[in-house]
């Protein structure tokens, strides 16, 4: 697992459509989560041949604290043995 932080982020997420964005993790060995304050959440698993499969997420307000949504899904990805990289 790697994680890169370039600015501070503080946002908010549901997890019904993290939670699906998920189902799609048994099609790669690796995920990448990218966050910014000015664009959506950016979920991608690279595929073959220089593929991939991109979802985004708009933040929400008053959904569960952005921490704790990292911590349930990288822990998703490490019990699936999964590699993790967090761009911040």
């Amino acid at each position: 697992m790697a994680i890169d932080l370039s600015e501070p982020v503080s946002l908010n997420f549901s997890l019904k459509y993290l939670v699906n964005f998920c189902k799609a993790s048994s099609l790669s060995t690796s995920v990448k989560l990218s966050l910014s304050n000015e664009v959506p959440l950016l979920v991608e698993y690279s595929l073959a041949n220089n593929s991939y499969l991109r979802f985004y997420l708009a933040p929400k307000v008053g959904a569960r604290s952005l921490t704790a949504l990292l911590v349930y899904l990288v822990l998703l990805f490490i019990e699936s043995s999964r590699t993790v990289r967090i761009v911040f």
